[in-house]
This record gives structure tokens, sequence and C-alpha cells, in this order.
């Protein structure tokens, strides 16, 4: 039997076979070293229900990988406006060390080149976006949100709704 935290997971995983499900793509944020709040699109790539984990890749070399490294906390923010929920997520986060599987999701693809600029992200180009493929397995990194506790709220005309969730408990909450 699952727990509400399980619960609400299966749910998010049931909407990654879907491109259009609005929880395919959700707002990271975090503290970085100047404790400045921090924020950026992610797509979510996998979700363990047992173990309560989100996976998202990223290059090593980005700065939130640094800034996570430094301050492993952050809040992914997942909004949905077909279903009019929005799901905020406490999270433990950590790099994950054996990508090999989640490599080969996309090394015969497209998103393999994000991956294989000379240049880290958020680094001026210089009018040089020159790729190098040998070093597009070497800059993936996974990254792997641990959830703690879940707000979800409903939008509603006839009243909104939230919960805070965590692994054996629901807390009916003010929206």
């Amino acid at each position: 039997m699952m727990n509400p935290k399980q619960d609400c997971m299966t749910e998010l995983k049931k909407a990654l076979e879907s491109r259009e499900h609005g929880w395919r793509t959700g707002t990271l944020a975090n503290i970085d070293q100047d404790l400045q709040p921090q924020a950026r699109t992610v797509v979510i790539r996998d979700v363990d229900v047992n173990h309560g984990s989100i996976f998202i890749f990223t290059d090593v070399r980005s700065p939130k990988v640094t800034q996570l490294k430094a301050n492993p906390r952050a809040t992914l923010v997942l909004w949905c406006p077909n279903i009019q929920q929005q799901l905020r997520l406490s999270c433990s986060v950590s790099e994950v060390h054996n990508t090999s599987d989640y490599w080969r999701q996309i090394a015969h693809s497209r998103a393999r080149l994000d991956y294989a600029t000379k240049y880290a992200p958020g680094s001026p180009l210089n009018a040089d976006l020159t790729m190098n493929e040998s070093l597009a397995e070497q800059n993936f990194c996974v990254l792997q949100l641990n959830v703690e506790t879940i707000d979800r709220l409903w939008i509603s005309h006839q009243g909104h709704r939230r919960q805070r969730i965590g692994a054996d408990s629901v807390i009916d909450i003010c929206p």
C-alpha cells in the first residue's frame, strides 16, 4: 500500500507520459553562494515513486550544480493549467554518479549536443558556439531531487484547496 507522498509521486510519474502535461517542466529554485535566490526552468526526466525522487539532466558546469553542492536544498514548483494544480516540492539535492543509463536515453539524439559546447552554461559566447561531441558525456550531469514534503494546491471557482503532504501524513491547510 502506498503512502500519501507516493500517491502524489505516482501522479507525477504518469504526467511524464504526456508531452502536454504541465508537470513535465517546472521551476527549480535555490539559494546561491551570495544568498541570492536563483530559479530556472527544468525538465523532469524520471521519477522514482518508491524512493520519492525526481531526476533532471543538466550540464555539470552549470552554476546550479555548484550552488546545489554548496547548499543542497531546493524547491521545485510545478504548475499544470489543464488540471489547475500546483505542486511545490521541498527537496534535498544530490548528484547522481552513475549516469550511463540516463546518458543512453539521449546519446543518439540532438539533446546530447546541449552538453557539447566548449563553454559552460551562462558564459559569453564571443560568437563561437563550437561543438565538441567528445565533451558531451563528461559534461552531462543528473541531479536527484529527494522530495521531503509536497505542498499541493488546487485552483477552483468553487474554492481553492491546499494540502501539505509528507511520507505518512496529509494535512489540509488554508489556501
